[in-house]
Parts: C-alpha cells; structure tokens; sequence
C-alpha cells in the first residue's frame, strides 16, 4: 500500500491495465485504468487533456495550442477530442477584468 495525496499528483498516465500517477516525489504504478482513477479525482481539481493523460489543474503553468505545461516542465499534449472542454474549464477559471477596451 502507498498513500497517495491528491495536493502530490502532478498528472495520472495511462498505459493499458495500470496507470502511472506521477507525483512530486516520484510515480506509483496501480492496477487501475484511466478510466477507473478519473472517477476517484476531484472534478474540480483534475481534468483530462488526453486519451493517456489526466492533469491537476493546480499545477498548470502554461497552456499552448497543443499542449500542456505543467510544473517542473512537464509538456503534455492536449488531444483534439479533449481541447474544446478542457479550454472552456480553463476559461472559467481566468481572471477577466470588467473595464471595457
């Protein structure tokens, strides 16, 4: 058994019957699909960009045309099926200002 604090995952790659969560101090390798852990994570906090990958939103640095930033510079591709819901949560979560230009 490993404890697994979702504040340490940095992003959960899927590779077939397993998952591999990679977090600050290191990866951890459950028998879990990808699909099987996105229901466990807080919606609020992860979402997926990518067929293979599921990000904590927290630790976005930057997002690209096609791809995802992430801290210790970590670049992740952002799938075309996913792109659309992904940029419209990340609009959400911008800060807009009122004034008019």
């Amino acid at each position: 058994m490993v404890k697994v604090t979702i504040n340490d995952i940095l992003y959960v790659e899927g590779a077939q019957n397993y998952i591999k969560i990679h977090l600050i101090s290191g990866d951890v390798m459950p028998y879990l699909t990808i699909n099987e852990i996105e229901l466990y994570l807080p919606k609020d906090q992860f979402t997926r960009v990518h067929q293979s990958f599921i990000i904590n939103t927290d630790r976005i640095k930057a997002v690209e045309q096609t791809r995802v930033i992430l801290q210790e510079d970590i670049i992740l591709n952002l799938g075309r099926l996913y792109k659309d819901s992904f940029l419209e949560k990340m609009n959400e979560l911008l800060l807009k200002s009122r004034r008019r230009s």
